[in-house]
Order: C-alpha cells, then sequence, then structure tokens
C-alpha cells in the first residue's frame, strides 16, 4: 500500500470520529432541549430510545458510567489488586456462610464494589478462584466428638477380629413406593413419554432385614406397612432365631435408632439374646457406614428403579430385589463396612 494511500484512510478515519462524535453532542443538546425525554430525541434523530439513553450517559458520565468504550458496568473488569481484594474477601464469605446462596454473593459482590455489577461477572470472579456449585457432602459435628470417635475406632479394632460369619447386622429402611419408578425411559426425542401409574396413595411400608454371609439366603426380611415399633424389631429377632438363623455364638450388631433400645421392650429383648447366647452390639453413633444393611437397601431400592414392572405390587418388587442379592455381594459389603477405606471426610477449614 502506498504513503498516500494510508494518509487518505487516516484522514477519513479522523473524519469519521469527529462526526460521529458531532453526532453524539446532537444527541445530548436535543435530549436537553426535550427535557430528558429519550422517545422524542430519538424520533428527531432517527434512533431508537435505548440508543439516545445509551449516549447520554455515556457523554454525561464518561468516567463512571462504564471503563470500557464498549460494554458497561455489567462487563467491568477490575484491576488485579481489586480482584485479588475481592478473591479474599469471598473466601471469608464462604468460611463463613458455607451454604451462601448465588444471590447473596450477588449482593456481596455488588456491595464491595458499589455498583451492580452483572451475575456473570461474580460467575467469571468464582471461576478464577476455582469455585462452582456443587453438591454437598452432609456429615454429623455429633459423629466426630471425642467420645464417639474413641469408640468408632475401638469398634474398628474389636470388629475386625470378629469371625465374619458370626457377625449378623440388622436395620430398617423406609420403602415409599411412588418414590420408586424408573428415571429414565425409552422415547421419542423431543416428546414427552407418559407412563401410567396408581402408586399414589400407597401406604408407606419398613423393610427390617438382617444381613448374613449365608450361601443360600444371606438376607432374611420382613415388610410392614405404616408400622415400624420397638416390638416390631423384637418380634423380627424372635423370627430370626426361630428359623436358625440368628443363634448360639452369634453377634448381632444394630445401629442406635430407638426402636433398637425402646424402654419397654428392652428387658425383653436382652433376655432372649441372653437365653440363645447372643451377643448383642450397637454400633457409634451417626455411623451407617459401619452397617452393609444400608448397601444392600441401595441396592434393592436400585434394582427396584430399573426393573420395576406395573403388573407387579410394590412387595412382590421387594422381595424379588431382595432375593437378588448373592453372598459374593454381601462379602464384598462386609469387607467394606469393616474395613471401611476412609474414616474422616476431607474439610478444607
Amino acid at each position: 500500500m502506498s504513503k498516500h494511500k494510508k494518509n487518505r484512510q487516516k484522514r477519513a478515519i479522523s473524519r469519521a470520529a469527529s462526526d460521529s462524535n458531532y453526532i453524539r453532542t446532537m444527541i445530548v443538546l436535543k435530549w436537553i432541549k426535550n427535557n430528558g425525554c429519550y422517545q422524542e430525541t430519538g424520533r428527531q434523530m432517527g434512533l431508537h430510545a435505548s440508543r439516545v439513553w445509551y449516549w447520554v450517559k455515556k457523554m454525561l458520565h464518561p468516567t463512571t458510567f462504564h471503563p470500557r468504550d464498549w460494554g458497561g458496568d455489567k462487563r467491568s473488569l477490575f484491576s488485579k489488586e481489586k480482584t485479588r481484594k475481592l478473591h479474599k474477601l469471598l473466601l471469608v464469605l464462604f468460611r463463613e456462610t458455607p451454604e451462601a446462596d448465588a444471590r447473596l454473593v450477588h449482593q456481596f459482590v455488588c456491595f464491595l464494589t458499589k455498583s451492580e455489577i452483572g451475575y456473570s461477572t461474580v460467575c467469571r470472579l468464582l471461576s478464577q478462584m476455582g469455585w462452582t456449585w456443587r453438591v454437598p457432602v452432609h456429615f454429623q459435628v455429633l459423629k466426630y466428638t471425642t467420645e464417639n470417635m474413641k469408640r468408632y475406632m475401638l469398634y474398628l479394632l474389636w470388629v475386625r477380629q470378629q469371625d465374619w460369619s458370626k457377625l449378623k447386622f440388622m436395620d430398617e429402611s423406609h420403602i415409599v413406593s411412588r418414590q420408586l419408578h424408573k428415571r429414565r425411559v425409552l422415547g421419542l426425542k423431543n416428546k414427552r413419554t407418559y407412563l401410567k401409574r396408581r402408586t399414589l396413595h400407597d401406604a408407606s411400608a419398613s423393610l427390617t432385614i438382617m444381613t448374613s454371609l449365608d450361601t443360600v439366603e444371606p438376607v432374611v426380611m420382613t415388610y410392614r406397612k405404616e408400622s415400624n415399633t420397638q416390638w416390631d424389631f423384637l418380634e423380627f429377632v424372635l423370627y430370626c432365631i426361630s428359623i436358625d438363623r440368628l443363634g448360639s455364638g452369634d453377634t448381632l450388631v444394630i445401629d442406635n435408632a430407638a426402636v433398637h433400645g425402646g424402654v419397654a421392650s428392652w428387658r425383653a429383648l436382652l433376655k432372649l439374646l441372653t437365653t440363645y447366647n447372643v451377643k448383642l452390639v450397637y454400633l457409634p453413633c451417626y455411623s451407617p457406614e459401619l452397617n452393609p444393611c444400608e448397601l444392600v437397601f441401595n441396592e434393592v431400592k436400585r434394582r427396584i428403579r430399573s426393573y420395576r414392572r406395573s403388573d407387579k405390587t410394590i412387595l412382590e418388587e421387594v422381595v424379588e430385589a431382595t432375593q437378588s442379592v448373592n453372598v459374593k455381594q454381601m462379602l464384598s459389603w462386609y469387607a467394606h463396612c469393616i474395613v471401611p477405606p476412609k474414616v474422616l471426610p476431607d474439610l478444607n477449614t
């Protein structure tokens, strides 16, 4: 490109810039003459009212409207020093308020910057910090008291020295029929798929199981509708003894649920277990990860959701899912609970 042609381009650009400045100045003057009416000014200048609003704010407040040539406060950038300070203050907020939601974080950043910051800017700040919205893992603070952790470790040392074939675990779980449906079915794209259900008014039930390493039937179960009392638990213990699934030399391990230690049935339970030479052991408080019954419940409910059929009752589905558990699965669940892979959660304190 020749030198004369470059000069002509520079002169054309400077004239265009001066013309645009002249037009913007005329917009402001017309707006003042029309007593601040954006619509009337837009009609006179042949522009949309929003364009008039933009350039009036831009020309009258060039330093506060937005710091860059294009965009506004919603896309404003902070200096490195200001960004570093915002990161530190946000970390303080997250430490003091772990359950802070998007609205609170947005309001907090707007308060710190004294301007209306867009939500996208807040998301960029969080991304720069390496933070994002996550599904939390809840844990009981009372579980990690000194006394309960001492009991927790003593239990782990004790249970590893036991004969696994003599360990019998018991627990209960609620069964709500209307919540145990398939989450995915085949259907046409961009079309809703409907399934007929008659489970809205089904009564909730309680599933009580006892686990063992028996090769024939590793899970013994009872199913009761809208009943889960201390007497139901005592009756189930008696049932397991009557069918020779719980006997002399066995150790019955249960959690600290109220139905396992009811005042009215406590003496009867102790007398029954003592009569048949069954040792009773309680798990540490808030420690479902030490009970393989929880893994059985997860497998039963997963299987019902995956293979449930409308022509079968929920009881039939529960029985089939429970009977599908084999001793190989039970052995792996025993190993997972007796020798847990992790005792304490990863806490960022």
